[in-house]
């Protein structure tokens, strides 16, 4: 998957390329292969002969914590479950000795 921004102002159009961090001006023939996902087309021979448009590199983000969560969940829950339970131990106590 190619992962691509483009975008129009006054001055021209762009597209901004994610794997090369860069932003290019490209004409408007290019602008409409990129936003039509026709990135096999021979208009954007150019852009790929500078390494412009490459599938991404990234298969997939995971947050560090990720391996954690279910452990988080269950753990934070049983927590919530306590002090629930205690916040009205403690109620009814203060309630009868009062």
């Amino acid at each position: 998957m190619v992962v691509c921004k483009t975008f129009v102002t006054p001055y021209g159009k762009y597209v901004y390329d994610r794997n090369k961090n860069d932003l290019i001006r490209i004409s408007e023939t290019e602008f409409e292969c990129i936003e039509n996902n026709e990135f096999d087309s021979p208009i954007l021979h150019t852009l790929k002969e500078k390494r412009y448009l490459e599938e991404s590199m990234i298969e997939e983000i995971q947050h560090p914590q990720c391996r954690n969560v279910q452990h988080f969940l269950q753990n934070r829950l049983f927590h919530m479950i306590f002090k629930e339970v205690r916040l009205h131990e403690t109620i009814d106590w203060l309630e009868n000795n009062f």
